[in-house]
């Protein structure tokens, strides 16, 4: 398969890149304006510098492609308030451009990475997508455009067309120095700078602070629902939401982020952004329909207790620090059951799996000290959907 995907060297885009790209010839357009600089992509991915408003270049990509992937966008809150009309052009002209180009090529999929931010503020939880779209951005307003065109295109021009609404992703590439980087990269990096981590809230210092609500979303269960969508005929012409349908307090991640790192910080309050919604979290039935079912894996990661490394923190966000397990091997296959039972012990009652319809296996896989009978895992990292507490 010919993939196209915009905005290839942004976050969603490489991870969709490295992985597509193993059994696709996949081809990125991308202005290089958010590009970043912590990825070495494959090297038989072809990169072509250019904007999606290009008209020319982008009926050029279409033509050869099979399936388009649109991740490129203006993607951030602030930077829309501040400039609404260059997030409009890169949001709706860029999109309006990319489908004008699918409709008249051979596209058997084109997919809209669209966003959470279409719903504003939910009149009710979990937020379905039926829910009103109401955006309280022009971020907002620019992806629902988009999201509008390109269901249309799906009606009027029968192109085959499915957005996707990721709700907060995070990753290890999100660019700490950028200011418009992910809540969860921002926390740490302050930590790691013996800096409180700041919470936008109501600013008045009081426990009612941080309450606020995200559906945190792994990068990689965002590039698995793009894989598994671009092959079910049932997806076209849908929205989807992407996300683990649970909520996490802003303040819960900070104070957890502190925890673990062993560090006598405390968060730190300041008044509401403007725009900022104050609860969200996903209803993800639709996307647990369409999505293929896989097998459960449980992954303790195991580092040196009380040290935070870079590649740790910000590979495995969503932790929980734990006790002690001995004499597990490596790689070992064993029923749910088994590992139920170690964070039973453990007194571990909210963690979150993977995957959104697990099946009764699991796998344990872990990095052994040297020197050591012993082993501690610092981490327990389980970066999406289904709670364990409700796996029979």
């Amino acid at each position: 398969m010919k993939i196209l995907i915009t905005g290839g060297l942004g976050q969603v885009g490489s991870y969709l890149c490295e992985r597509l790209s193993e059994h696709n010839e996949v081809t990125i357009i991308d202005n290089f304006s958010n590009s970043l600089n912590n990825i070495k992509l494959p090297s038989k991915i072809k990169i072509i510098r250019g904007d999606i408003r290009n008209q020319k270049t982008v009926n050029e990509l279409a033509s050869k492609a099979n399936t388009i992937i649109h991740t490129a966008a203006q993607t951030t809150v602030n930077k829309s308030i501040e400039d609404p009309v260059y997030d409009a052009d890169n949001n709706i002209n860029g999109t309006l451009n990319l489908l004008e180009a699918a409709r008249r090529s051979d596209i058997e999929r084109f997919i809209y990475i669209s966003s959470a931010a279409v719903y504003g503020d939910p009149i009710t939880l979990p937020i379905n997508e039926e829910h009103p779209a109401n955006p309280l951005s022009p971020y907002g307003l620019s992806k629902l455009t988009g999201e509008k065109y390109t269901r249309l295109y799906y009606r009027l021009y029968e192109l085959p067309t499915v957005c996707l609404r990721p709700f907060n992703i995070f990753s290890p590439r999100q660019n700490p120095n950028n200011p418009y980087s992910g809540v969860i990269t921002e926390f740490i990096e302050r930590i790691r700078n013996d800096q409180n981590p700041v919470i936008f809230g109501d600013g008045n210092q009081t426990r009612e602070d941080g309450n606020q609500t995200r559906d945190f979303v792994y990068i990689e269960d965002v590039v698995e629902a793009v894989s598994d969508i671009m092959e079910k005929r049932s997806a076209i012409g849908e929205v989807f939401n992407i996300g683990t349908g649970r909520p996490t307090r802003i303040r819960d991640m900070a104070e957890t982020i502190i925890r673990i790192s062993n560090k006598e910080l405390e968060p730190k309050f300041e008044q509401a952004l403007i725009g900022d919604i104050r609860e969200s979290y996903a209803e993800i039935s639709r996307q647990s329909q369409t999505v293929n079912a896989k097998d459960l894996y449980i992954m303790i990661t195991i580092r040196s207790p009380g040290k935070i490394t870079k590649k740790g923190l910000k590979s495995h966000p969503y932790c929980i620090q734990c006790g002690m397990i001995k004499n597990i091997s490596s790689d070992r296959e064993r029923p749910l059951g088994y590992y139920m039972n170690i964070l039973s012990h453990l007194r571990i009652t909210k963690v979150q799996t993977r995957l959104i319809v697990p099946t009764m296996s699991a796998k344990i896989i872990y990095n052994k000290p040297t020197n050591s009978s012993t082993v501690r895992p610092a981490f327990l990292s389980m970066p999406l959907s289904v709670p364990l507490s409700k796996v029979s």
